[in-house]
């Protein structure tokens, strides 16, 4: 067998990943080893949409199913309800393809913020808990309680909501919301500031928040004024949620009164959680972080007691109950048991079910034994796209192999090696080889597999685009995910290079590998 860079290859290659019963078996022990790995304000301009209208037909909508006993007409009516205020919510085409180029890059958006004296304070005209007047840069809802960071009333904007929840906003004035970065005189102190570990201390920023305070010249406070044309930022602290630092500016007021925000997020931070015996931490069980997950994939949750043993799952299916542990998972629908991979008193390994409805949710951990609860509340995503690391740490080399065609051979070869100087796994050199050489990148992940379409998936090796042959799960195991990646021959000699994987726009941990 012959093959080169073409759709042929795309097909041979299909064809030996996906059915090579050998590569399989393979594929088999390296997902075993990294899985146990990973225990150790302006006039509104002219709009497409008219938004009166619309506000009325949802309204009107809310009327019928309230007044409707039939399930199945009722499910009908509130699809189109949640349809309807999607797009209520949604910013104009018109704000998407202004600042198009912008939109491209990383971890950027633009949003509607609706006013709550208009849509929410005794006066909710959404169904959405909060009216539409809140947001959540971490968790990218408007559903009011999932860690939210922003809201709009009555011209001012606010961040601190509930509980111990507290953060600071401060006026950049005309600052450029392209070229901003930490690095900006207002946003050191915001880049900058660790949040207390105790209540007593969470307590004392909110009412330092409150009253607002200067640093290097720069006024901050938990509410400011909303001006159009402005460019703002927020540091939004909620404990056991998320840690985020955001830049934004006003683009405009529309006929409702909501404006349009154009934002960029600047630094994650480590999300906060007081000292309590109580608390749990939920993460992608490969990338390890906590800003979303995806149904079917893989998370971790941490905690004390979780379990009262440690059990690991004999059999596929998956059992829902180990070590006297159980996890249920509520999306707005129902609540649905999680298959678990393994129960310690410490961690749990799950699988998100995979009808587990885009949007958040509530994640409850119950220990028969105990008697104790944990609960926790996140947000799902269709793709939440986490690679597999060989440190089970999400960063550095990748758990995978080299696939390589040489003429009529194939063969699967190392990517990463133990370095015992520093104690860690570190890429291995990828030898592209002759000119008859064909080299892919095979990565393990989660959450992928509920990606729109192949041409959707982009990776870049040291910059470079390179060409996505597979992006789905492997065939025969739980909730395991690969991509097969083509190596451009150009990259020869580069050393180490970061490989970026964005799938529907959403950015995966990056990752290192050695190209010799």
């Amino acid at each position: 067998m012959s093959c080169s860079k073409s759709v042929h290859c795309h097909d041979c290659f299909t064809s030996t990943v996906g059915r090579n019963p050998g590569l399989r078996i393979g594929l088999y022990f390296i997902t075993i080893f990294f899985f146990l790995a990973t225990i150790c304000v302006a006039s509104g301009a002219a709009q497409s949409v008219d938004r009166a209208k619309l506000l009325e037909e949802i309204i009107a909508l809310q009327d019928q199913i309230k007044n409707t006993t039939d399930p199945d007409q009722k499910a009908a009516l509130q699809e189109q309800l949640e349809s309807k205020e999607a797009l209520y919510l949604a910013p104009a085409p018109e704000d998407v393809a202004a600042h198009a180029e912008f939109l491209r890059q990383a971890d950027t958006g633009v949003i509607r913020l609706l006013p709550r004296e208009s849509f929410d304070l005794n006066n909710q005209k959404l169904s959405i808990r909060g009216g539409g007047c809140f947001f959540s840069f971490s968790r990218m809802t408007h559903e009011y309680g999932y860690g939210s960071d922003l809201s709009l009333e009555r011209g001012n904007f606010f961040v601190g909501f509930a509980g111990t929840h507290f953060g600071f906003l401060v006026s950049l004035g005309d600052a450029a919301l392209e070229t901003l970065t930490v690095e900006h005189p207002g946003l050191r102190y915001l880049a900058t500031f660790v949040p207390p570990t105790n209540e007593p201390g969470a307590r004392e920023q909110q009412q330092r928040a409150g009253l607002g305070f200067t640093e290097n010249g720069f006024f901050y406070r938990s509410r400011i004024a909303a001006t159009v044309g402005a460019t703002y930022a927020v540091r939004s602290v909620a404990q056991d949620a998320s840690d985020v630092l955001v830049a934004f500016q006003v683009l405009r007021q529309d006929t409702d009164g909501s404006l349009i925000l154009l934002w960029k997020r600047l630094k994650w931070f480590a999300t906060p959680q007081l000292r309590t015996d109580s608390f749990i931490a939920t993460v992608s069980a490969a990338s390890y972080g906590r800003a979303m997950l995806a149904p079917g994939a893989i998370g971790s949750v941490f905690g004390k007691n979780l379990s009262s043993a440690t059990e690991s799952a004999p059999s596929i299916p998956l059992p829902t109950s180990l070590g006297s542990a159980s996890i249920t998972v509520f999306d707005k629908s129902q609540g649905r048991f999680a298959p678990l991979f393994i129960a310690t008193p410490n961690q749990i390994n799950f699988q998100i079910p995979a009808e587990t409805r885009p949007g958040p949710i509530n994640l409850s951990i119950y220990n028969s034994q105990t008697g104790q609860s944990f609960y926790e509340t996140m947000h799902v995503t269709a793709v939440a796209p986490a690679i597999f690391t060989a440190n089970a740490d999400g960063s550095g080399a990748p758990a995978g192999v080299a696939f390589r065609l040489s003429g009529v051979l194939q063969s699967y070869e190392p990517i990463v090696r133990y370095d015992a100087s520093q104690m860690k796994f570190v890429p291995s050199p990828i030898d592209l080889g002759g000119t008859n050489d064909t080299v892919f990148l095979v990565v393990f992940g989660s959450g992928i597999r509920g990606r729109s379409s192949l041409p959707d998936v982009k990776v870049t090796i040291g910059g470079e685009p390179a060409e996505v042959i597979y992006a789905g799960p492997v065939p025969g195991l739980v909730a395991l995910d690969q991509l097969n990646i083509f190596i451009p021959r150009k990259l020869a000699g580069r050393g180490e290079v970061e490989v970026v994987v964005t799938i529907d726009g959403r950015v995966a941990n990056t990752f290192i590998i050695n190209i010799k």
